[in-house]
């Protein structure tokens, strides 16, 4: 028998966004809240992550506005908009 999982979260359960060095595993939380800009580069190696005024940078800001605001939007909505999130198959199934 094969069980299926899928985890859902609603956008006013996200506070924050981590950016995860991939050269050194070092990791910088930024909460929406108080969000100025995205860390430029890694503090722990100094590896280069995104300059500002970059298209990434413009991106991100962008993703985040549009985070904020519909977080704000779910108690005014008639609905609940959900994102489901992909999870990894677990050792269980064999595969």
């Amino acid at each position: 028998m094969t069980a299926e999982q899928k985890l859902f979260i609603i956008f006013s359960d996200l506070i924050a966004l981590e950016f995860r060095c991939k050269a050194c595993g070092s990791s910088v939380r930024r909460p929406f809240d108080t969000w100025m800009q995205s860390p430029a580069m890694c503090s722990n190696c100094q590896t280069i992550w995104v300059s500002d005024g970059s298209e990434r940078e413009k991106f991100l800001r962008s993703v985040v506005h549009t985070l904020k605001k519909l977080a704000e939007s779910d108690e005014e909505a008639k609905y609940e908009l959900r994102a489901e999130i992909q999870t990894r198959r677990t050792q269980e199934d064999g595969k």
